[in-house]
């Protein structure tokens, strides 16, 4: 799913701790705000649809000044996406901006995103060197197949708008949710399935958006909201959402946690089972990270950004003490829950936070799945010492043929086994039914970035005037 645009991005001295919540304390802030952006007779804008709509009207108007000032404030404020970051390149372009628009260039390579700058006309002032030839073959060639992933089998063709897959160990199967009719249908190694249990008056579900076993404790946990996706759904119902924990053998109801209701829409997606037993779960309509803890009664906010926009996949170290939740648009957030600190997760040049749509902890590294950039991605990202930053970087499976936005996987062992196609993104007639598919995690060697030095040794000759000793290396 692409996200909606909610909130205007802050810095995560945002970031606040809600009612009944352990405080979340600010770290180093980021992203600082857009810089001004006007036009005559209008206001600073600050958000995005503000500066996409300023960025249009300057495009038409072929005023190129407007337009870069509109698009470096975007990329600004969306630092990782690539639309914006492939928009930056055209607007250097067309402002005559050959470095600015290499450099930007380069950067999008560096980190594996693809794209054909020769399909614009936008983009005629950068050609006829070889620099640009060379750097804008390897972003084509980024979108090629690499790494390795294969079919396991296809989901029932009426399980529709599935939102989780779990391993089993107990049925030694996986179980597979959908948001279409609530329902948890049991999955064997080799695609047999059948439904364990589904929304009724009984258990009050409705679409369900995320999933976790909980073997251990004998708990299967569920997030599920009134969405109008639901095939039950209920307009009087709407906004309303809910944690369900249920026995895992015999799926028996246990109880349910509601978000209590304050007249806003409410939507929990992924969550996460910790160490201590403390259950962690997302709201994808409002940035709210929302926690049960272990034997309590009552779902409660734990904390609020509103330097988010999208939240989507969460997870948890090993030891429970570091939290992980995925933004679509804005990156990794970090919570070190012992030490009560939120930061951003960093890393290296070659890599790039954004479309993440589901993320698992394994052993000290972040397996990332992105769909909202291209090429379409499984990553492994190595963690630091600190599991606060990425070490290194290593591409699992990129741009496979059956990849048709890959959404949510879980670690089995030493593989992902994940959704390799979307029902959320729409299509003309019936959705083809859902592929499972795997990739090894263990054995993708890291990224490497291109020879930087080439790039610019080629650049400056193709200008006829000598490399600037600041940018050569020591």
């Amino acid at each position: 799913m692409k996200p909606v645009f909610l909130f205007a991005a802050a810095t995560l001295a945002a970031l606040i701790a809600m009612p009944g919540a352990a405080p979340a304390q600010e770290e180093a802030a980021t992203n600082s705000p857009a810089p001004p952006v006007r036009q005559a007779g209008e206001a600073r804008a600050v958000s995005v649809p503000q500066l996409r709509q300023i960025a249009n009207a300057a495009y038409g108007k072929q005023d190129w000044p407007a337009f870069r000032e509109a698009v470096q404030a975007l990329h600004q404020l969306r630092p990782w996406n690539a639309d914006y970051m492939s928009l930056l390149v055209v607007a250097h372009a067309l402002n005559h901006d050959k470095a600015a628009a290499y450099e930007m260039m380069l950067t999008m390579q560096r980190q594996g995103l693809s794209h054909d700058f020769n399909a614009t006309d936008d983009t005629l002032f950068l050609r006829g060197t070889e620099a640009y030839e060379y750097i804008n073959d390897l972003m084509v060639r980024a979108g090629e197949p690499a790494g390795e992933a294969t079919l396991k089998f296809e989901l029932p063709a009426d399980l529709l708008l599935p939102t989780a897959i779990e391993w089993d160990a107990t049925r030694e199967a996986y179980l597979v949710s959908s948001a279409r009719d609530g329902s948890v249908v049991q999955v064997s190694r080799d695609g047999e399935a059948q439904v364990l249990l589904s929304a009724n008056e009984d258990n009050g579900l409705w679409g369900i958006f995320g999933m976790t076993v909980d073997a251990a404790n004998n708990r299967l946990w569920l997030s599920s909201a009134a969405s109008v996706n639901f095939e039950g759904y209920d307009e009087e119902d709407s906004g309303r959402s809910a944690l369900f924990e249920f026995e895992l053998d015999s799926l028996d109801l246990v109880k349910s946690y509601p978000v209590a209701e304050d007249g806003k829409p409410h939507r929990l997606g992924d969550l996460v089972v910790t160490a201590s037993g403390d259950v962690y779960t997302v709201d994808t309509v409002l940035p709210i990270i929302y926690r049960l803890q272990k034997g309590a009664e009552q779902l409660r906010p734990f904390v609020a950004s509103s330097d988010n926009v999208s939240l989507r996949g969460v997870t948890a170290s090993d030891d429970g003490r570091m939290l992980y939740i995925a933004d679509y648009e804005m990156g990794i957030m970090v919570l070190d829950l012992e030490g009560k600190k939120a930061m951003r997760l960093t890393g290296p040049e070659t890599l790039n936070f954004g479309g993440i749509e589901d993320l698992a902890f394994w052993q000290n590294h972040l397996v990332v799945i992105q769909n909202g950039n291209e090429p379409q991605r499984i990553m492994r990202l190595q963690l630091a010492e600190d599991r606060t930053s990425v070490e290194k970087v290593a591409p699992l499976a990129i741009a496979q043929p059956f990849f048709a936005y890959p959404n949510y996987g879980t670690v089995v062992g030493d593989e992902l086994v994940f959704l390799a196609n979307s029902h959320w993104v729409r299509k003309q007639g019936e959705p083809e039914p859902v592929r499972v598919a795997t990739t090894g995690i263990a054995s993708a060697p890291d990224l490497e970035a291109p020879d930087v030095e080439k790039f610019w040794d080629e650049y400056y000759k193709s200008q006829g005037i000598e490399r600037p000793r600041e940018q050569q290396e020591p």
